[in-house]
Parts: C-alpha cells; structure tokens; sequence
C-alpha cells in the first residue's frame, strides 16, 4: 500500500503564508494547515496506565523508501507506543536524503497518518490503543524539516543560533552526511523560542488531528550535558564552550521545553523528550558526576511550574548514550535511581536499550525458573524502575527491520509487592507477584526468576 504526497517546497515559504500540504491516501485526502486555532482541551494524561497488567512495548522504526505494508503495520500494532524517526522516507543513500532536505514533517505526517488509519480500524473498540508519534530534533535546526531550513536560510535570524566564542559573527555547525551543515538552537534568545514555539511547534502541534498522539523530541539537552564543552564540539568550533555559557544556555532550554509542554498539550499531544540528565540525588551513594551543566531537579521545575505533562526518553537504558560518558557500575547505578526518583515526580518514562533481533527472539520461556536468554539484565533494570506507566523499546537501530516481537514481551511479570530496595549501592530488588528481580550494575548481572 503506498500513498502520494505532493509537497510544496517548504523552504521558500515565506513564514507570514499558511503552508499547506495535500496527502492522498488510499480514498481519502487530508488537507494539513501549519495554522493553530485555539484549543480549549485540558491537559492529557499519560494513556499507558497498566504497564503491570501487559508489558508495554515501544516501535521507533522508519523506512526509508515509502509507506509500510500490511505485515508490518500488524507488527506495529501489538506495541502501546509507535512512530517514526527523521529517516522516514528520507531515501538510503546520502544523495536520496539531500535531495529529500525539507520534506521531513511531510514524509512523517503520511506515515504517521497510514498507520493510524490502520490501527483505527485493527484497534477498533479496543481499550488500549496505540499511542502514535513523530519525530523533531530539538537541539539543531536539522536540515531534514522544512521550518528549520525556512529559518536558517533567513539572514536576519543569526542571533537564533549558538555563536562560536572566538569568532561570534559566525554560528557553530555540525556538518552532516548528506552534506549540509546545521546549526544549534540558542533557546537563551527571545526571538528563536518564538520562532521555535510559533512555527516549529504550531506546526507538529497540527497533526493531532491525524491522530497523533506524542511528538518524540530528540536531545533536549546533549548540548547542556557535555558536548558544547568538548573540543571540536563543531567543525568550525574547536574550542568548545564554557561553562557558564553553558549554564546560560540550558537555563533557556528549560523555560523553552516548558512552553513547548504546554503549547503540545494545550492541543492533547504528550512530547516525549530524550534527556541525558540526572536528579543531584540521583549520584548519592556512587561516584557519577552530574553530567549536565543544570541538574534534572530545574527542568522538571519549569516545566511543573507550567503545568506541563510530558514523558522521559532513556536512550541506551541503563548506561548513558553519551559518548563522553563511557559505561561503568557507578554511571548505572546513578540512571536507575534517577528513574525512581522520576517515578516519585510522577514522570512517565520509556526505557529505550540495545537488542538486536536474534533468531531466538521467539523462544519457549518456562515457569517456574529464571527468564534467562539475551537479555536478563536489561529486563531485570527495567523492572526495578517500573511504574504502570513505564514503557520498554529494544533494538540497535532505529529502521523498521531493527524491531521484533520477542517472547520477553509475553511474559506476565505481575504487580509488584513494594518499592525496589536498594541493597547497597550497586544492588537493587525487588519482589512481584509473578517473579523475583535482583539487579547487580558492578556486576553487571540481572537475574529474573518467574514464579
């Protein structure tokens, strides 16, 4: 099944016109304005309210070529949460993905919008449903949209970007594969969280009426978090930022993210926001540095302040994806408690962690005995920071042959019979009615034993 865009360019919009895209798909046509009416709908709530009773799985696939077929949207659907990353109909090739600059909130609007007319219809009556995203960049104006590329192409929006500190005339660039070259947003300037808010998140915000649901939002503060401290942070940036700089910077993030909340939710849609930050309490008892240059304790502030509902994203769950942060039992430790200590804020999570699909993702699992396989210690994390809100994604990649079902996924681990106990700073357990879970991050040992 496939579906037909026909796409107006959007980089040559000038932002005063109503960008329109027209998708046809199958019979029926959707007429998309980047314009927002008012909204009068209360704040949502997180849907995934029974994480005990089913183990709530994420998909955060794409194809690159077009539209998925019948096989896979059913494969999507067994999943409480599911959507599509920057690559969706992007192209394989570098020169595919060039050619396709500016098409990304087009590209995602007709996949998102083919997957939930199927679900509509497979989910039909059902309780829990599927809850559906896109896919944003929240820290570079990726050339991959075409509101960024409408922005960055504009002279008169320089003061929108980090500056390089030895030279401020110019903007520090991450050059990409494809071959351009994107600049960060500096959400400590007044006009880009304008622009950021009334033209990139009007824009998403729009698509609820798709039946969108989230809007996953990527690195919402890697930046703050140690990379604009590193050396060659960007090509054209060698030195790296400093630290109070830094600090400035996120503290503009944050009133930035508490808006974009607000302004998401004012339409029903719960942002997703991938963090890389801790709680201060969250490195008590081990020797992990905070990573960022503002703690996790101010964005949840500014973000509660504005009474905002959003979810967390753990990308590479336990360990911390950054590549300045190199995986050890005091780093693992301080990321588990963090998690439960989101859970106490009320903050739903999705623990993203590394599972290729092996050939014995489909596996006989018996009880009573230890779950074994693959991925015990994994599992044996989640578990220990699980809320009935919590959701669990597994893969190594993020394209569409990168998610599998796996027998993991069926098993009933049951309620659990109290909080996890911290046993010391490395071990963590935790008894439920279907199973026992000990978790050992110096040890780098999970084990689950199904009752």
């Amino acid at each position: 099944s496939k579906a037909t865009v026909s796409v107006l360019n959007w980089a040559r919009l000038p932002s005063s016109e109503l960008a329109m895209v027209r998708l046809t798909h199958g019979n029926a046509a959707v007429l998309f304005s980047a314009s927002l009416v008012g909204s009068t709908a209360a704040v949502p709530a997180w849907p995934i309210q029974d994480g005990y009773d089913r183990l709530p799985v994420m998909w955060f696939g794409a194809n690159e070529t077009g539209l998925d077929n019948a096989t896979t949207l059913e494969l999507i659907s067994r999943h409480r949460v599911a959507g599509y990353g920057w690559q969706q109909g992007m192209g394989g090739t570098d020169a595919e993905k060039h050619a396709n600059l500016g098409n990304g909130e087009v590209n995602l609007a007709a996949a998102v919008t083919h997957l939930a007319d199927y679900l509509a219809k497979k989910q039909d009556g059902q309780v829990n449903k599927t809850l559906t995203f896109v896919y944003r960049q929240n820290e570079l104006a990726l050339s991959m949209f075409g509101r960024n590329r409408m922005a960055v192409s504009d002279p008169r929006n320089g003061e929108f970007w980090v500056r390089n500190p030895m030279n401020s005339s110019e903007a520090c660039l991450w050059q990409q594969p494809w071959g351009t070259h994107d600049p960060a947003w500096n959400f400590s300037n007044a006009r880009a969280v304008d622009y950021w808010i009334d033209s990139v998140i009007d824009e998403v915000a729009a698509e609820a009426r798709w039946g969108v649901g989230a809007v996953f939002f990527d690195e919402t503060d890697q930046g703050y978090c140690g990379r604009w401290n590193q050396p060659n942070f960007a090509p054209n940036c060698p030195k790296g930022l400093v630290n109070e700089t830094v600090r400035e910077l996120q503290a503009g993030n944050n009133a930035a993210l508490a808006r974009q909340v607000v302004a998401l939710n004012a339409k029903n849609i719960i942002p997703i926001l991938s963090s890389n930050n801790r709680f201060v309490r969250a490195n008590r008892q081990v020797q992990a540095e905070a990573p960022c240059a503002l703690p996790e304790d101010k964005t949840v502030a500014a973000i509660k302040a504005a009474g905002g509902v959003y979810a967390r994203f753990y990308e590479g769950w336990p360990r911390s994806p950054l590549p300045w942060e190199h995986e050890n039992p005091d780093l693992n430790a301080a990321m588990i408690e963090n998690a439960l200590i989101e859970a106490k804020h009320g903050i739903p999570a999705i623990m993203h962690t590394g599972g290729p699909c092996l050939p014995d993702a489909l596996r006989p699992i018996t009880r009573p005995g230890r779950l074994g396989g693959h991925f015990e210690w994994l599992l044996g994390t989640f578990l220990i920071v699980q809320t009935p809100h919590t959701v669990l994604s597994m893969s190594n990649r993020w394209y569409d042959k990168d998610f599998c079902w796996r027998s993991e996924f069926d098993v009933q681990y049951g309620r659990p019979l109290g909080d996890a106990v911290r046993l010391s700073p490395y071990v963590w357990a935790r008894n439920f009615t279907h199973c026992t879970v000990h978790v050992d991050t110096q040890a780098h040992r999970g084990e689950i034993y199904l009752l």
